[in-house]
C-alpha cells in the first residue's frame, strides 16, 4: 500500500472489500446482506477500519496533492459545520464558534507555510495531527463538552463563553501575527542546525512579546476550553 497514492489506496481497498461482500451473490442475498446481517456487518466494519487505517497512514505527512486536497476538504467541512451551529443552534453556538475558529487556524497555518516554506509543504502543514497528546486533548474536550451539555447545563454561563471567545480569537491573532512577521524564520519543528534564512526578529509583534507564537497558542487553547465551559480540559 505504501506505493499507492492516497486515492489509489483507498479506492483499491474499498473495491476489494465490496467485491468480497457482494460478488457472486444473488439479488436476494445482496438485499439480505444489506439488512445488517451479522457476518456482512462484521465484514463491512473490517473493510471500513482497513480503509481508514490505510487512509490515515497515507494522508498524514504526505506531499501528495490528493492527500492535501482531502485534508483541505475536511477543514472546509469543519468550518461549514461550525458556521451552521452558530447560525441555527441557540444552545450550541459556542461549539460552532470553536469548530469554525479551529478550522480557520488549520487553514491559516497551511497557507502561511505555503507562502514561506513551499518546499516543505505537506498535510502536516495544517497542524491537525501535531501529536498524539494534541489529538487526545481535542477528543477529550469534545467528549467533556458533550457530557456537560447534557448533564450540567446550569454550569454554562454566557459571559464565560464570550470571555473564552475573546481569548481564543485574540490568541489566534497573536499566533498568526507571529508567524507572518517571522516568515521563513518561524519553524514548526525544533531545528538542530541554524539555517541561512533564520534571523533574530525584532520587528512587528516581536517588539512587544518575546515568544508571541507560543503565547498566542497558549491563549488560543485556554480560550477554546473557556468558550466550551470545559472545567476539566481548561
Amino acid at each position: 500500500a505504501g506505493e499507492f497514492t492516497v486515492g489509489e489506496a483507498f479506492y483499491r481497498t474499498t473495491q476489494l472489500r465490496l467485491h468480497t461482500v457482494c460478488c457472486g451473490a444473488t439479488d436476494s442475498q445482496r438485499e439480505h446482506s444489506l439488512n445488517f446481517h451479522p457476518r456482512a456487518t462484521s465484514t463491512m466494519a473490517k473493510s471500513l477500519w482497513s480503509g481508514l487505517t490505510i487512509f490515515g497512514h497515507q494522508i498524514f505527512g504526505s506531499k501528495d496533492p490528493v492527500a492535501i486536497a482531502l485534508l483541505g476538504c475536511l477543514v472546509g467541512v469543519i468550518f461549514a459545520s461550525g458556521c451552521a451551529l452558530i447560525g441555527w443552534s441557540a444552545n450550541h453556538w459556542n461549539f460552532g464558534l470553536y469548530l469554525a475558529t479551529l478550522a480557520v487556524y488549520f487553514l491559516a497555518e497551511f497557507l502561511i507555510s505555503a507562502q514561506y516554506e513551499p518546499q516543505d509543504l505537506s498535510t502536516d502543514s495544517f497542524l491537525i495531527n501535531h501529536s498524539n497528546a494534541y489529538t487526545l486533548a481535542h477528543i477529550s474536550a469534545i467528549v467533556e463538552y458533550t457530557l456537560s451539555s447534557y448533564f450540567f447545563t446550569l454550569l454554562r454561563f454566557r459571559f464565560i463563553m464570550w470571555l473564552g471567545a475573546l481569548l481564543m480569537l485574540g490568541g489566534l491573532c497573536v499566533r498568526l501575527a507571529a508567524r507572518i512577521t517571522a516568515g521563513s524564520a518561524f519553524t514548526l519543528q525544533i531545528a538542530d542546525v541554524k539555517r541561512d534564512s533564520h534571523r533574530m526578529i525584532q520587528t512587528g509583534i516581536y517588539q512587544y512579546m518575546r515568544h508571541p507564537g507560543y503565547a498566542g497558542w497558549f491563549y488560543f487553547v485556554i480560550g477554546s476550553q473557556v468558550l466550551l465551559c470545559n472545567l476539566v480540559s481548561a
